[in-house]
């Protein structure tokens, strides 16, 4: 039996030892989500994640909860790691957002590119344009290897040169990955 302290004071005692009593307790917790622990990360994997797979499966959710149950990690991130599991495990991450709201459930079937900050992005001349990047995975959620490639007005060019930027002239990055299904690809407009 342990005594949890709140923010707010109060204190609830409890026993948890398996990730289902933790769901059923769910609803009790939830004022603890607006807590002092929510950080924010620039980490693509979940704490929970310790396979580094973007896959959270039973025995790392068991882990990570009994991690948190020892004060060690934050409840908030257990929730997620918990929620992502009931959601079939497999995520994404969305370094937009702050933790753990950044690790989303990843769309079960389907190969992706995330592409981070807007598709159309405008570039004063002379400014330096600093490629916020994408993640890519496929069907069963494992990380794919993207590649850009980026043409200006339609030829190919190594790079982003700002310094044609403001003259009508548009540079197009076409991130591009080889899912199980075959290539999967996004692009973002630098005006």
């Amino acid at each position: 039996m342990k005594t949890w302290k709140y923010f707010l004071g109060e204190t609830v005692n409890m026993n948890l030892s398996y990730a289902s009593t933790f769901l059923s307790v769910l609803m009790l917790f939830t004022a603890i989500a607006f807590s002092p622990m929510a950080m924010a990360t620039s980490d693509a994997f979940h704490p929970a994640d310790t396979s580094k797979n973007k896959i959270i499966d039973q025995e790392e959710l068991d882990s990570y909860v009994r991690l948190w149950q020892e004060e060690d990690a934050p409840f908030i991130y257990a929730i997620r790691a918990l929620y992502l599991v009931h959601s079939g495990g497999a995520y994404a991450w969305d370094q937009s957002l702050e933790a753990p709201e950044c690790w989303y459930p990843f769309p079960e079937g389907e190969a992706q590119i995330q592409l981070f900050g807007p598709e159309e992005v405008v570039v004063e001349c002379a400014e330096s344009f600093d490629d916020p990047g994408v993640e890519a995975q496929d069907i069963d959620g494992s990380v794919l290897t993207v590649t850009p490639t980026v043409t200006l007005d339609g030829l190919p060019v190594d790079s982003v040169n700002t310094g044609f930027s403001g003259s009508g002239r548009t540079f197009q990055i076409t991130y591009t990955a080889e899912a199980q299904t075959g290539p999967i690809s996004v692009t973002r407009q630098v005006l």
